[in-house]
């Protein structure tokens, strides 16, 4: 029987196409929003994809780890044994440098024609165990925050002072509707499905409600465990349009009752309870008209607003009417604020500033009435090539530490040195080092005069970064899963993503962790007893106290270059990551307006410049981003720290100062340095532009060719526009490493996902596009159409462009393009014997086409009857009416068994009344249905 889709979201992520009414709180141009090209509104993922290019049949990224030790793909698919048999030749970095200064497109092009491989050859790069190249740790920055309230209120937002003229909320009740941005629910203490509600901003973090269960009050609740969260059942994040307009009408109370501006409320509880009588009832969405109002609160406006939360809400929600109240969603929950604010980058541990920046952790927040605390913490390593140094003199060193040691502290034969009579320099010429009471290496010169060098991972070293603890030569295990993601085409050089924390940097983090620890209640203090602790302390001493359960966890880990952030800083992408250029020739035949702009806007930009020659443009210069990022997200559970360490100076100075200055630490350093592959200075940028050069040089030659047709709203043959949507895709797994932006089924066939896997570079079989095109100087590049590869089932040509045509201008725009595919395609492919009684070619050309066309119509009309009527049955098979339910899946079966019919506007009566059984509704009652 025929695949039923029942994905919730397999219809809710396509742009609309609908250019009737918006709902009045819905921007009137919604629709001309494209999402991909917002601001950035989740924490940063340097792997992240645009969601029109995320390939339903994608590649797994664990393909790409297997890749790194595996030169083959595993299939018995004709395509696939061909290339693997094919020879992979090898290709330095300095000779496609050379093919782009010289812009040698043909050369370039003429490379696709074979499996490669890149070597980065020792031209570009440094070697690290020069006496005068020193790893450089540092700057640190914050990059994400998240904080939950711990009790009814906004106390997640508030700060830890009486006063501040320039502290401010900005209320804005009209996008209600809006999904809470962070994916990760492990950072969440509640299932925050049908329970968040955005209300605005705070400074510069958004400030949301979230309606927890009440039994989230009761820190040792049984339903406070994770697999026992409450949950409602709903389909996303926000609350359901009734739920929002309650919360909205306890703010409009609660605003009136503080007299705030002309807030007034004619009816408290409006019945029935919709947008326009809450609009009728008060002016809190907005006065005469305006239905996108922002309401400004002073402090001590926000102040009075929390208290109302806190100590009005129970009486409210008891007054409350009863049809309010049906469903107990009022009185089995309650208001927390949670604030979220990502990519703000902010430098931390600024030399000079540790105290002020103490200070504005204290005052930021009052710690003691925050439940849980999610922040990422980065820092930049990078290596300096030093030209000239300046010794640091030893009376320095001695004021700032009252003893050093040769070793650091993980080495139990450390002893102490002397350093007026310790040499600076070994016989190799490098530095003599020493280290700090708490194992940090103590610098003995600093350099005054040198140069930057970028870096980036050696995917094939990465993971020792997460071996177990317990690896053996026999057993190699990894401590967390991990991921890697080249870049730049090189197959093993790239970024890399974890679940976890990097195994070395965990020891340091557990003792971290341990520090903040509470002491378990009633311990015993009398050391002798040996109930009351469980083995040797820090100091060597039996029978530590016992200590309660860890309260700062490792979320996740990411390194990245951080070129990436100077490319796509507050942007979710660079143009260069969004297939521009295919959706540009794909709409020329675009007919509703909202399409017809998106489709110039795209033709504008590229005419201006192609994505990649943005890119260029943007990262063109010296002094170019290029240290590696180590980005790791953690969250702290506040509020089962002891009392004297809930205040911002605490967290600040025992977690944040000891999280950031752990990559310093030897035993966290050391790996990470041989896993590093360091780059001559402001030499990644060009990597770049270098190594994708055979692909952009074939990207301009295409857009060349065709870029007159486009502009004269020309219908493009679309095989051009499918090699584009492939080439493109290809160049965003350059940037990314991501591999499910690779289409399996098509982009496999042509090769070009398998060499990106496998080999590195990609390459192009000559069953798609010519070979003798690519290396001929006075030929144009010739995509064979022909032999496109077809679905098996449908006979429909495969495609690289439908997510990007969907997203960019809409399913039915992508139907139709399918369809002038499908039919051009069969009439190409004419098969031999078809219609032969009919002795004229071009009328069995005609017949043939019209069969094609009729088949493309009935698949349309399969296509919306399940998509119809799964949309119906969905809520009633995910409820708990049982009859309804069986009603349900007989209407569900009946809609299997028509579309597997090959002539499903049958009249027959073996078909159509499994049609008439899946759309009528017979509500349980008349399940007979007669002809």
């Amino acid at each position: 029987m025929a695949e039923l889709n029942l994905d919730r979201d397999s219809d809710a992520e396509f742009t609309s196409d609908d250019d009737g009414e918006n709902d009045d709180y819905v921007p009137v141009n919604q629709h001309d929003i494209d999402p991909d090209q917002q601001p950035n509104n989740i924490p940063f993922d340097v792997t992240e994809l645009p969601a029109q290019l995320a390939a339903t049949d994608g590649h797994l990224q664990e393909e790409v780890q297997v890749a790194l030790y595996q030169q083959q793909s595993d299939s018995s698919r004709d395509y696939i044994a061909k290339f693997n048999t094919a020879p992979v030749k090898s290709i330095t970095l300095s000779k496609l440098r050379g093919l782009y200064s010289k812009k040698d497109s043909k050369g370039a092009m003429a490379l696709l024609r074979h499996r490669r491989k890149l070597i980065v050859d020792d031209e570009h790069r440094v070697q690290q165990d020069g006496p005068n190249v020193i790893p450089r740790i540092g700057p640190h920055f914050i990059d994400h925050t998240l904080y939950i309230g711990s009790r009814r209120g906004l106390d997640a937002a508030l700060p830890k002072i009486i006063a501040d003229h320039n502290w401010q909320i900005i209320l804005n009740l009209t996008n209600t509707h809006r999904l809470w941005p962070d994916s990760n629910m492990a950072c969440l203490p509640f299932d925050p499905l049908g329970r968040m509600m955005y209300i605005g901003t705070r400074l510069q973090e958004q400030l949301w409600l979230a309606m927890v269960p009440n039994t989230f009050f009761q820190h040792d609740h049984p339903s406070n465990a994770r697999e026992q969260f409450p949950t409602l059942g709903a389909p996303a994040s926000t609350l359901s349009q009734q739920h929002a307009l309650m919360i909205i009408m306890f703010i409009a109370f609660a605003l009136e009752d503080m007299r705030l501006q002309d807030i007034h409320c004619i009816e408290h509880y409006p019945l029935p309870l919709t947008r326009a009588t809450v609009k009728a009832s008060t002016e809190i969405l907005g006065r005469d008209g305006d239905n996108n109002r922002h309401i400004v609160l002073r402090l001590v406006d926000a102040k009075n607003l929390h208290a109302a939360f806190h100590t009005k809400w129970r009486n409210w929600v008891d007054r409350a009417p009863v049809a309010w109240k049906q469903d107990g969603f009022l009185q089995n929950n309650s208001p927390v604020g949670v604030t979220i604010r990502y990519g703000q980058n902010q430098p931390l541990r600024v030399n000079g500033a540790f105290d002020v920046e103490g200070t504005n952790w204290e005052n930021d927040r009052d710690y003691k009435h925050i439940r849980q605390f999610t922040f990422s913490l980065a820092t930049h390593i990078s290596y300096l090539d030093v030209e000239e140094w300046h010794d640091v003199p030893e009376d320095n060193l001695l004021d700032a530490h009252e003893v050093l040691y040769d070793k650091p502290d993980t080495d139990e034969s450390r002893e102490q040195v002397d350093v007026r009579n310790l040499p600076l320099f070994n016989n190799d010429g490098c530095e003599v080092n020493v280290y700090s009471e708490e194992g940090l290496r103590v610098p003995r010169r600093i350099p005054t005069l040198f140069r930057n060098c970028g870096a980036l991972l050696n995917l094939r070293s990465v993971h020792d970064l997460f071996a177990s603890e317990d690896n053996n030569e026999e057993n190699a295990r990894n401590s967390v899963p991990f991921y890697v993601y080249p870049v730049a085409f090189t197959k093993d050089i790239g970024n890399v993503q974890s679940h976890g924390l990097m195994t070395n940097f965990n020891r340091r983090f557990t003792l971290i962790d341990n520090a903040m620890r509470p002491h378990l209640p009633n311990d015993d203090e009398d050391e002798n007893n040996s109930i009351a602790g469980d083995g040797p302390g820090p100091d060597g001493e039996d029978n530590p106290p016992r200590l309660g359960s860890s309260v700062l966890h490792g979320i996740n880990c990411q390194v990245y270059n951080e070129l990436s952030h100077r490319v796509r800083d507050e942007a979710k992408f660079h143009p260069v990551q969004l297939g521009m250029i295919s959706t540009a020739m794909a709409g020329t035949t675009a007919k509703k307006i909202t399409a017809q702009r998106r489709w110039q806007h795209r033709l504008d930009q590229c005419n201006v410049g192609l994505p990649h020659e943005r890119f260029v443009d943007k990262v063109s210069g010296n002094d170019q981003p290029q240290a590696l990022r180590f980005e790791n997200t953690y969250t702290l559970d506040v509020h089962r720290l002891s009392n004297d360490r809930q205040n911002g100076r605490a967290i600040y100075e025992h977690i944040i100062t000891p999280l950031l200055k752990a990559w310093s630490h030897p035993t966290v350093l050391q790996p990470i340095k041989d896993s590093m592959v360091v780059f001559k200075p402001d030499l990644i940028p060009s990597l770049f532009a270098w190594a994708t050069y055979p692909l952009t040089a074939l990207i301009d030659a295409l857009w060349d060719a065709h870029r007159h047709s486009i502009k004269a709203n020309a219908v493009l043959e679309p095989c051009v526009i499918e090699v584009m949507s492939m080439l493109e895709r290809a160049l965003n797994y350059a940037h990314t490493g991501n591999a499910r932006v690779l289409c399996r089924r098509l982009m496999d066939r042509a090769w070009m996902s398998l060499g990106l896997i496998h080999d590195g570079l990609p390459c192009i079989s000559d069953t798609f596009i010519s070979s003798a095109s690519l290396i001929t100087a006075s030929s144009k590049v010739v995509i064979r159409q022909d032999g496109w590869p077809v679905d098996q089932q449908t006979r429909r040509p495969l495609t690289s462009s439908r997510r990007s045509q969907q997203f960019t201008y809409g399913k039915d725009h992508y139907e139709a393009y399918e369809a002038r595919f499908t039919i051009r395609h069969a009439i190409k492919n004419f098969p031999d014997g078809k219609y032969s009684d009919i002795p004229d070619l071009s009328m069995r050309i005609a017949c043939y086409s019209a069969e094609i066309a009729i088949r493309v119509y009935l698949e349309d009309i399969k296509r919306l009857v399940q998509e119809r009527v799964v949309k119906e049955l969905r809520p009633i098979l995910d409820g708990n009416d049982r009859p309804a339910q069986r009603y349900a899946n007989e209407r569900h079966t009946a809609l299997g068994r028509w579309l597997d019919e090959d002539f499903p506007l049958s009249y027959s009566s073996s078909v159509l009344p499994y049609l008439l059984r899946a759309v009528v509704n017979t509500n349980g009652g008349n399940a007979k249905l007669e002809l």
